[in-house]
């Protein structure tokens, strides 16, 4: 069975470190940081990591094991982590790169003067991503598009 689930120990951060280095990617521990992993009979197939700044979220990654990508698995963990912003009171999420999948999902590509703010002083890029969530939930499953 498939769960998804936030990281909540040394051994999970044991699981994170390591799909995160089958796949090329690496990371530090940060502070007001949300993470969760998708897991299938305790093998993590993929990782979303969040850190909340000033009540605005900003997605730092959204990872599944690049040998099993394809199956939907990239929505669910999106939605899992998108929900944990919902019921906090986080209405924008940004990722701060450009990103196909993630405009396919309903992210908008936004230019940074049109950004808060708090979100402005954080980056040093013309344009992001921006996910208003509520919206993100008032549409149908895949956002309504594949």
């Amino acid at each position: 069975m498939i769960t998804i689930r936030r990281l909540n120990s040394s051994t999970d951060r044991k699981k994170l470190k390591k799909i995160l280095s089958k796949n090329n990617f690496d990371d530090k521990k940060e502070e007001n940081e949300v993470i969760y992993l998708i897991e299938e009979n305790n093998e993590v197939l993929g990782v979303s990591k969040l850190t909340i700044w000033d009540n605005i979220g900003i997605l730092k990654y959204l990872i599944i094991d690049k040998n099993i990508r394809g199956n939907n698995l990239g929505d669910g963990l999106l939605r899992a982590t998108l929900n944990y912003c919902y019921l906090n009171g986080i209405n924008k999420v940004y990722y701060l790169e450009s990103d196909n999948y993630l405009l396919k999902k309903g992210f908008e590509k936004i230019d940074i003067i049109d950004a808060e703010d708090n979100i402005k002083r954080l980056i040093n890029k013309k344009t992001a991503l921006v996910c208003d969530v509520p919206v993100f939930f008032e549409n149908t499953c895949n956002n309504g598009r594949g």
